[in-house]
């Protein structure tokens, strides 16, 4: 039996574009005002004969923008903070001025000036200070050299060949080169890349001095890295400090150096990496305890000649230093969440060992008690309990020192709209990491499914259209591998690197499955992250996922994909994009979120799919006093089959978002508009702790 499809209505208005442009211009005017001192919040009465600095304006500036040289100023403005505001002191002005000299000679720009500077009244309170600038014609690199790459006598065969291996990397870190408009950041940075990788290398004392030689008359600049690698360091012992709940002998089976290993900076990196890993402590740190130049030099300058000339220790202490965890720690709190479709009030306890019985095994239970309400407190339509118990274990160093073991069993009670359920939950797994950024997971899962209070829409036959089998209990086993590739520079709040996840799930049988449910499941999640400036990061995401029915099986509702939510396409609530049946008319059904608004939304029960696809960029800008603004487009949506699939039917979600950056990670709140919809207003509010993705 086919039932009618409800076509999207092509072409149709967007009701909220209208409000959307309205919103968006005038945010942008009042940030131009803000940044014109026109608009400005706390308090901003200045004191009897004072001026508050309204705004700061550079003429004449090409290379650089008024901000970025206003934020090295001791004259700023500050509109948008509470409280008090920076007042007008004409002492400062000409050192600003010199500052902003400075600022130019940094970028090359030697003949640069600051020809005057003024004030003019924005009103009777405040003041806009003008800087005009002449920046004149910048210098450039007409040599860049390098010194003491070549071994001295002393150097040892395997010192003066990993110098050799160096050298190419050691040039490639200068990012200048002859005929480059100098810049003094790239040549600090350049030094301190240098330094990084010969003491990656084994070479921990290594010293990377520099001359730069500026000819103003012809605009030109010699550049000179004089390079003191000192000798190979060896490991003369390893260390422990810190520990009293970890035996010493624990620690020192992750330890990746031994006595007389070359001390490469890899190795102590991944050290702190593998003792992180097994969860007991707050910090970790791995360093060489070696002498400070300073006390070398007994006096003398640190110059080129009196560096290379001093006798370096060969072979140092390796400390390991920890700080550990407690042993036990019991939670509990209280909390809600709410979105246009389900609102929950919860209570939460539990209690943690992370030396359980000893060896640094994790044991974790909590209870969850809930009161959910559909779709929301102030509008119920369901009321329900809701419960999660849960209950997990995890083993390090089974079999070798670097698999791990987790177990874990997980009780859950639900309502949702069409149905409330029991699901009970066992799996264990074993995972390893590879390479510093690679980690494999193995494991097996088994599930049980009992559902209640089911509607009649659902008790219906659905394969032929929507490809879902619904039935009162069943249960699933299957296998499950998970390869992940992790770049990021944090886990919490990243900025820059990437991400990369494959998970498979294989059902059958053999596994545990009831008979009519053998299928393959693929997820794959890839991110990218930018960081153009401290203070903006882009960011990228692309997630397909798609199950295969084998044996012309049917698909269980709990092996199906739902789309929406707060780290999906953010237009829909989680759980809420994509196919659906109608409670009081079952004729109504759609293969994707084409045609929800047939259907009222407190009548729609969300089956999922069996394919889906999301795509979302984000634009993130840090501002001060931990805030951040991000503006974002999710792209997304999900089918029934692969045969439903018409990537003209996606769904798209723009909108703003707010964040206050913590220690665990921002505090997250996003709006996002739907501009495929239809009908309504169609925005949903997100609150969560995160980023997105």
């Amino acid at each position: 039996m086919s039932l009618p499809q409800v076509p999207r209505r092509r072409g149709a208005p967007v009701p909220n574009s209208r409000w959307i442009l309205v919103a968006a211009s005038l945010l942008a005017f009042l940030l131009a005002q803000g940044c014109h001192g026109r608009i400005r919040l706390g308090r901003w009465h200045p004191p009897e004969g004072e001026k508050i600095i309204g705004d700061v304006s550079v003429h004449g500036n090409d290379l650089m923008r008024d901000r970025a040289i206003e934020a090295e100023l001791e004259t700023h403005s500050d509109n948008w903070k509470f409280g008090s505001k920076p007042l007008l002191h004409r002492a400062d002005l000409a050192q600003d001025a010199q500052r902003i000299v400075s600022m130019y000679a940094a970028h090359g720009y030697f003949h640069a000036r600051v020809t005057g500077y003024h004030t003019e009244p924005i009103d009777e309170y405040a003041v806009r200070v003008h800087f005009d600038v002449d920046e004149g014609e910048p210098a450039h690199v007409t040599e860049v050299r390098f010194l003491g790459l070549a071994p001295q006598e002393s150097t040892g065969a395997e010192a003066a060949k990993r110098l050799e291996e160096l050298t190419p990397e050691i040039h490639d870190a200068v990012p200048f080169d002859e005929g480059d408009v100098w810049e003094q950041e790239p040549y600090e940075q350049a030094k301190r890349d240098i330094t990084k990788l010969l003491t990656d290398a084994g070479f921990a004392h290594a010293t990377v001095l520099g001359e730069v030689a500026v000819s103003k008359v012809t605009d030109q600049v010699e550049v000179r890295m004089l390079i003191v690698p000192g000798p190979l360091v060896r490991v003369s012992e390893v260390i422990v400090k810190g520990n009293d709940m970890v035996p010493t002998d624990r620690i020192l089976r992750r330890v990746e150096l031994s006595v007389g290993d070359i001390a490469e900076g890899d190795l102590m990196r991944g050290t702190e990496r593998g003792l992180q890993e097994l969860g007991v402590f707050f910090s970790v740190s791995v360093q060489l305890d070696r002498p400070t130049t300073g006390d070398l030099l007994d006096g003398k300058a640190a110059t080129y000649a009196t560096l290379r000339a001093l006798d370096w220790p060969v072979e140092l202490p390796l400390v390991v230093e920890v700080q550990e965890m407690p042993p036990r720690e019991f939670r509990a709190g209280l909390g809600a969440s709410i979105d246009n479709v389900r609102s929950e009030a919860f209570l939460s306890g539990g209690l943690r060992y992370r030396n359980f019985f000893g060896n640094q095994r994790y044991f974790d239970v909590e209870a969850r008690p809930a009161l959910i309400v559909l779709p929301t407190f102030f509008g119920p339509q369901r009321v329900g309990p809701g419960l999660n118990l849960n209950a997990e274990f995890r083993q390090h160093s089974v079999l070798e020192e670097y698999i791990q073991f987790r177990g874990e069993i997980d009780y859950a009670l639900d309502l949702a709209l069409g149905y409330q359920s029991h699901v009970t939950t066992f799996s264990a797994a074993l995972s390893r990491r590879f390479l510093d950024f690679l980690t494999v997971e193995v494991g097996y899962s088994l599930e049980w499914y009992r559902y209640f209070q089911v509607s009649d829409s659902l008790q219906l036959t659905r394969e032929q259209t929507l490809g879902v089998d619904f039935r009162d209990a069943y249960i699933l086993g299957f296998l499950e591998q998970v390869f992940t590739a992790d770049k990021r520079d944090s886990a919490f709040d990243t900025r820059q690197g990437g991400f990369a996840e494959l998970r498979l799930q294989e059902s059958s049988r053999a596994f545990g499955s009831d008979k009519d449910f053998p299928y393959i499941r693929v997820q794959t999640d890839l991110r990218a992250y930018l960081q153009v400036a401290s203070w903006l990061t882009l960011a990228w995401r692309a997630r397909y996922a798609q199950t295969f029915p084998l044996q012309n099986s049917k698909m269980p509702l709990a092996a199906r994909f739902f789309g929406g939510g707060s780290s999906d396409v953010r237009g829909y609530s989680s759980r809420t994009m994509g196919p659906i049946v109608c409670e009081n008319d079952p004729s109504i059904e759609t293969t994707s979120s084409e045609g929800q608004a047939a259907c009222k939304k407190g009548d729609r029960i969300y089956v999922g799919g069996n394919v889906a696809l999301l795509g979302s960029f984000e634009t993130r800008f840090y501002l001060p006093a931990n805030f951040g603004l991000v503006a974002f487009v999710d792209v997304g949506e999900v089918w029934s089959t692969i045969d439903d699939v018409n990537l003209a039917n996606l769904q798209i979600a723009v909108g703003p978002g707010l964040r206050y950056l913590t220690p665990f990670g921002p505090l997250r709140v996003d709006l996002g508009f739907l501009l495929t919809g239809t009908t309504g207003t169609n925005f949903t509010f997100h609150f969560s702790i995160g980023q997105a993705f």
